[in-house]
Protein backbone atom coordinates (compact mmCIF):
# COMPACT_ATOMS: atom_id res chain seq x y z
CA UNK A 1 0.00 0.00 0.00
CA UNK A 2 1.32 3.10 -0.99
CA UNK A 3 2.00 6.02 1.95
CA UNK A 4 0.09 9.27 1.88
CA UNK A 5 2.76 11.72 3.32
CA UNK A 6 2.52 15.14 2.47
CA UNK A 7 6.27 16.19 1.56
CA UNK A 8 7.84 19.18 3.09
CA UNK A 9 9.01 21.60 1.03
CA UNK A 10 11.38 24.37 2.65
CA UNK A 11 11.27 26.67 -0.13
CA UNK A 12 7.55 27.07 -0.33
CA UNK A 13 7.37 27.19 3.43
CA UNK A 14 9.60 30.25 3.18
CA UNK A 15 8.17 31.55 0.19
CA UNK A 16 4.70 31.40 1.85
CA UNK A 17 5.82 32.96 5.57
CA UNK A 18 8.04 35.78 3.42
CA UNK A 19 4.87 36.74 1.18
CA UNK A 20 2.68 36.54 3.98
CA UNK A 21 4.85 39.32 6.16
CA UNK A 22 5.24 41.40 3.01
CA UNK A 23 1.47 41.66 2.60
CA UNK A 24 0.72 42.32 6.11
CA UNK A 25 2.99 44.97 6.48
CA UNK A 26 1.93 46.78 3.20
CA UNK A 27 -1.44 46.36 5.29
CA UNK A 28 -0.15 47.72 8.27
CA UNK A 29 1.35 50.68 6.77
CA UNK A 30 -1.33 51.61 4.76
CA UNK A 31 -4.16 51.40 7.42
CA UNK A 32 -1.75 53.22 10.03
CA UNK A 33 -1.46 56.06 7.36
CA UNK A 34 -4.75 56.34 6.65
CA UNK A 35 -5.46 56.30 10.49
CA UNK A 36 -2.91 58.91 10.95
CA UNK A 37 -4.17 61.01 8.27
CA UNK A 38 -8.00 60.79 9.62
CA UNK A 39 -6.58 61.83 13.36
CA UNK A 40 -4.55 64.43 12.53
CA UNK A 41 -7.47 66.27 10.26
CA UNK A 42 -10.06 65.16 13.55
CA UNK A 43 -7.54 66.13 15.74
CA UNK A 44 -8.64 63.82 18.32
CA UNK A 45 -6.45 64.08 21.53
CA UNK A 46 -7.87 61.26 23.67
CA UNK A 47 -5.15 58.57 23.62
CA UNK A 48 -7.41 55.77 25.28
CA UNK A 49 -8.83 56.01 21.41
CA UNK A 50 -5.57 55.91 19.87
CA UNK A 51 -4.30 52.83 21.95
CA UNK A 52 -7.61 50.76 20.62
CA UNK A 53 -7.63 52.18 17.15
CA UNK A 54 -3.98 50.58 16.62
CA UNK A 55 -4.65 47.37 18.48
CA UNK A 56 -7.40 47.11 16.02
CA UNK A 57 -4.83 47.97 13.03
CA UNK A 58 -2.21 45.39 14.51
CA UNK A 59 -4.79 42.42 14.84
CA UNK A 60 -5.66 43.16 10.89
CA UNK A 61 -2.57 42.83 9.79
CA UNK A 62 -1.11 40.18 11.79
CA UNK A 63 -4.80 38.29 10.86
CA UNK A 64 -3.88 39.13 7.06
CA UNK A 65 -0.66 37.96 6.99
CA UNK A 66 -1.63 34.89 8.46
CA UNK A 67 -4.47 34.41 6.07
CA UNK A 68 -2.61 34.82 2.72
CA UNK A 69 0.40 32.51 4.24
CA UNK A 70 -2.11 29.43 4.92
CA UNK A 71 -3.86 30.22 1.04
CA UNK A 72 -0.72 30.22 -0.34
CA UNK A 73 1.06 27.29 1.38
CA UNK A 74 -2.28 25.01 0.72
CA UNK A 75 -1.31 22.81 3.59
CA UNK A 76 -1.38 22.85 7.78
CA UNK A 77 -3.24 26.39 7.01
CA UNK A 78 -3.42 27.09 11.33
CA UNK A 79 0.40 26.15 11.63
CA UNK A 80 1.36 27.98 9.16
CA UNK A 81 -0.51 31.30 9.88
CA UNK A 82 0.44 31.23 13.12
CA UNK A 83 3.78 30.94 12.17
CA UNK A 84 3.51 34.03 9.93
Amino acid sequence: MKSMTIEFNKFKFFKGIILGLMIGGIVLTALLGITAAALTAAGIPDNTAIEIILTAICSVSAYTSGFICSKFLGVRGIVNGAVS
